[in-house]
């Protein structure tokens, strides 16, 4: 369930829910809460993000080593738990601006 955000218009999409980056970043990493593996395909409908956005989002999460997407398509956070306790220091293949 995604929290309740407040109703503004957006260009293109008159109806739409105007969320920040950071919004929609926590909801791909909450879809992982109970672990699992997601197409990004799935992430989207899970999280209510445009499939452009989510895998945009995705794929600099996988840069930042906060998600690994396998051979198989999947994106996982199976290895975040390390990161987060200090184990590993994420460096993303190329610095984000």
């Amino acid at each position: 369930m995604l929290p309740e955000m407040e109703a503004n218009p957006v260009a293109g999409n008159g109806s739409a829910v105007r969320r920040s980056v950071v919004s929609k970043v926590a909801v791909i990493l909450r879809t992982f809460r109970f672990g699992g593996a997601f197409t990004v395909t799935e992430i989207a409908q899970l999280t209510e993000l445009p499939l452009s956005t989510a895998h945009r989002l995705v794929v600099e999460l996988a840069d930042w080593q906060l998600l690994r997407r396998g051979d198989d398509g999947l994106a996982r956070t199976d290895h975040v738990a390390g990161i987060l306790a200090g184990a590993r220091s994420p460096s993303p293949r190329a610095t984000p601006q």
